[in-house]
């Protein structure tokens, strides 16, 4: 089996994250060099994160009407332009400047007006299919779950509604990160939310900024108690784990909670604390052995390989 670099995918990955099937992938590339994934020794083709984007761009842009033979050579800012002057210039929710996120927030909310799960399965695995990870979590998921939230709190949708938007989008997240799982990780890593905590949505898109980095991550997810961590630590051998804590907590409760985790995980792994309610706690958090995840932990992550030699 050839050996994988991180951010390296086979074509069947490759297939499942595009939405272009392999026998056009390799037409696109013999007939057309539209593309130039790497060849190992034996022949086998390995997909850069890179690759991954301009397939998504020329399928976009030949969905909308263009024929491969004519944009197969194009530099991708030209496709990017190529794309908006296809569809047509329209501002997005959110301001991002990827458009093929246009009007999809609000086809969602429509979808979940009308209780329409198939559609929002549809318009989430285009919209995955057409982004990076972290575009389709800052241009969609989050935009989408937070607007729901707000019309849920206010009274515009049902209880119903808003944990099948939860539920579609929970499905989704997790499918993605079962094709981004890499063939030889560099660590693997356990994201939770911590003991009582149950926004679990701010770890959809630390998990797949973690997985883009070679990560095999694994969601615990909402109400994580320490045993329960304990537990998972203990199965995974995890290299790091992410907690999240977005409601704030009494100090002496929080330096409590903390001593538990930082007890509880030890030396077996480095962990890192996010969520708009950790950052008031970073001194709790570094005594107790962990890290403040200012960036999703990013930076923290980075800093691991490093140390390791990775």
């Amino acid at each position: 089996m050839p050996a994988l670099t991180r951010g390296e995918y086979r074509i069947g990955t490759v297939a499942r994250l595009t939405g272009v099937d392999p026998h056009t992938i390799r037409a696109w590339e013999r007939r057309y060099g539209a593309i130039k994934p790497r060849r190992t020794d034996g022949g086998t083709r390995l997909y850069s994160e890179g690759d991954l984007q301009r397939l998504r761009l020329l399928k976009a842009v030949t969905d909308a009407g263009d024929a491969i033979g004519v944009v197969a050579t194009l530099e991708d800012e030209e496709l990017h332009r190529r794309l908006i002057t296809l569809r047509g210039p329209q501002p997005t929710r959110n301001g991002s400047g990827n458009p093929d996120m246009h009007g999809v927030v609000d086809a969602l909310l429509e979808a979940v007006n009308r209780y329409d799960g198939e559609s929002i399965d549809q318009l989430l695995g285009r919209a995955a299919r057409l982004a990076t990870p972290a575009e389709f979590f800052a241009d969609v998921v989050k935009p989408f779950m937070t607007e729901v939230g707000d019309r849920w709190n206010d009274g515009r949708l049902s209880v119903a509604q808003e944990h099948l938007a939860s539920q579609r989008v929970g499905s989704k997240v997790h499918a993605l990160l079962d094709t981004m799982r890499p063939a030889a990780p560099r660590g693997h890593a356990l994201l939770a939310c911590i003991d009582e905590e149950q926004h679990d949505l701010p770890l959809y898109g630390v998990a797949l900024g973690w997985a883009s980095h070679g990560l095999r991550v694994r969601f615990l997810g909402a109400r994580t108690p320490v045993d329960a961590l304990v537990d998972a630590i203990r199965s995974v051998r995890p290299t790091i784990v992410g907690l999240s804590m977005t409601v704030q907590r009494e100090r002496a409760e929080a330096a409590r909670l903390f001593r538990l985790y930082g007890d509880a995980i030890g030396s077996a792994a480095t962990w890192v604390v996010g969520g708009r309610a950790a950052l008031e706690h970073r001194a709790i958090i570094e005594a107790a052995g962990g890290k403040l995840a200012e960036d999703d932990g990013t930076s923290v992550v980075r800093s691991l390989f490093r140390t390791n030699g990775a």
